[in-house]
């Protein structure tokens, strides 16, 4: 028996209705940018550009505008 989706196009639509894909650029509930790093039906993980991360529904992220992309994070190494 094959695989089937439990969820038809329209709810697909409702659940992630700017269709956010890795490496998307989005604001957050409480206007932080950031990168979406997972995607799930329902939920997804963005890399927040400042503070915590963020896991929650796809729903209710918005794409971020050119003017609203900042500097991603940057992960500092020590060789030390």
């Amino acid at each position: 028996m094959a695989w089937q989706c439990p969820y038809t196009p329209l709810e697909l639509h409702q659940l992630n209705p700017h269709d956010f894909a890795y490496g998307d650029r989005v604001v957050l509930p409480d206007g932080r940018t950031g990168m979406v790093s997972k995607v799930g039906y329902k939920y997804g993980h963005v890399d927040a550009d400042a503070g915590a991360d963020w896991k929650g529904l796809l729903a209710e992220l918005r794409p971020a505008t050119p003017t609203e992309i900042g500097q991603p994070r940057v992960q500092q190494l020590s060789l030390l």
